[in-house]
């Protein structure tokens, strides 16, 4: 979490009287940013530093590429940690990819055939995502969220349901006739 925390305060000012505002070197090239009123002009930003009057010319692609490369730091942090937050669960992400793009969620799931009911249910945590929407997400992205990361997602959220619920074992019992510890002696 420490990486998500960092980028996080890269987004603040850190003096008001400096007038400096830290941005991860992402837009763009590294090092480098476009602005609104002269999008052909790039400036050179130094160790993630620019100065706060032109933070707001940014140019919004810039700035949904941005905030869609700190999901994808922050999807993989949650997936590096040993321990499951329920609050990062697959819905969450997908909430966070369609609202980080600055679109509806009808829009959204027009845009990758599907019925925005369904895109809700998941969001909101009611619904299971099915497989062929990891790969949609992976083709809307251009590669940039692959499935692969959203299936790992997936897989997480499931551990974590089959460790709160032993139902599923206790279901399981009736169809096993060996119950003993094979490796007690």
């Amino acid at each position: 979490m420490e990486l998500i925390d960092n980028l996080q305060e890269s987004f603040v000012i850190e003096d008001s009287t400096k007038e400096i505002v830290r941005m991860p070197n992402v837009i763009c090239q590294p090092n480098q940013i476009r602005l609104q009123n002269a999008p052909d002009t790039v400036l050179p930003i130094s160790d993630g530093q620019l100065p706060l009057a032109q933070v707001n010319q940014i140019i919004p692609i810039d700035k949904i590429r941005s905030r869609l490369l700190q999901l994808k730091f922050l999807m993989e942090d949650h997936l590096e940690v040993d321990y499951y937050d329920p609050k990062y669960h697959f819905g969450y992400f997908l909430g966070q990819y369609i609202e980080r793009l600055g679109v509806k969620h009808k829009e959204f799931a027009r845009s990758i055939s599907l019925l925005p009911t369904e895109i809700s249910q998941i969001v909101h945590h009611h619904r299971r995502p099915k497989d062929k929407l990891a790969f949609r997400l992976d083709i809307h992205s251009g590669g940039s969220f692959p499935a692969l990361l959203w299936f790992r997602i997936i897989q997480k959220d499931r551990l974590y349901e089959l460790f709160l619920d032993d139902s599923y074992l206790q279901r399981e019992k009736a169809f096993v006739e060996c119950t003993k510890n094979i490796l007690q002696a």
